[in-house]
């Protein structure tokens, strides 16, 4: 007689549903908007300038190959001496696919799942995500602000002010801020706290790094369109 195979542990079971529940959400939320940009593109009519859309294209994939460093520079100072850079870049990109479902939650479980196995704690996945999203809502901001200040947009009137304010979010990454905040929520969520933050220079400079990205960004877009 065959021996039965052994039962899949409970967490083991739960976990692989969960994959497979979030991929089925990625692939139906990726084909929407596949459909729904292709129907909003063919609204336009486009000529294809091949020097410019190739110039865009260099800039955007250099804008995401430096936020992705970017993040690896977050984990390694969270958590010295830090993973190898490229499995840190694959988790990175592989995650990006769940900014695809509303909210982003997706894409942070995604990190902290695909981090562990590369030896990075989710609580650490977990502040460096919180650094990449508040760096890049205030450059983002900045730049929007910036534009508009140089008369492009028509844009005045609160929504300006208010989108002037928010890089000041960066203020919050400072350790006399952020670390109290970030011990309070873990302390909350019964989990140990983080035993290493950014400096202020780190900070400072990590602000110079993800301003470069965004520019890139805003670079390779406005080249593309």
């Amino acid at each position: 007689m065959t021996e039965p195979e052994p039962s899949v542990p409970r967490p083991d079971r739960l976990r692989r549903a969960g994959w497979v529940g979030g991929s089925v959400l990625v692939a139906a939320f990726l084909s929407w908007a596949v459909v729904d940009g292709g129907q909003r593109v063919s609204d336009y009519s486009w000529r294809l300038t091949a020097g410019w859309f190739a110039l865009g294209l260099v800039l955007i994939v250099a804008a995401y190959v430096s936020t992705g460093l970017g993040y690896h520079g977050l984990v390694a100072r969270l958590q010295p001496p830090g993973p190898p850079v490229l499995p840190t870049l694959s988790v990175w990109g592989r995650s990006l696919l769940g900014r695809y479902v509303p909210g982003n939650v997706l894409m942070v479980l995604g990190r902290l799942e695909l981090g562990r196995n590369i030896g990075i704690s989710r609580r650490v996945s977990l502040a460096a995500s919180v650094y990449e999203q508040v760096y890049g809502l205030a450059m983002a901001a900045l730049w929007g602000v910036a534009y508009l200040a140089v008369g492009f947009g028509g844009g005045h009137g609160r929504a300006v002010w208010v989108a002037a304010l928010l890089p000041a979010l960066i203020v919050v990454l400072h350790p006399r801020i952020f670390g109290p905040m970030s011990t309070w929520a873990l302390r909350r969520a019964r989990k140990s706290p983080l035993e290493t933050f950014l400096s202020g220079r780190q900070v400072a400079a990590f602000t110079a790094w993800y301003a470069l990205t965004a520019s890139l960004m805003a670079l390779g877009i406005w080249s593309v369109v």
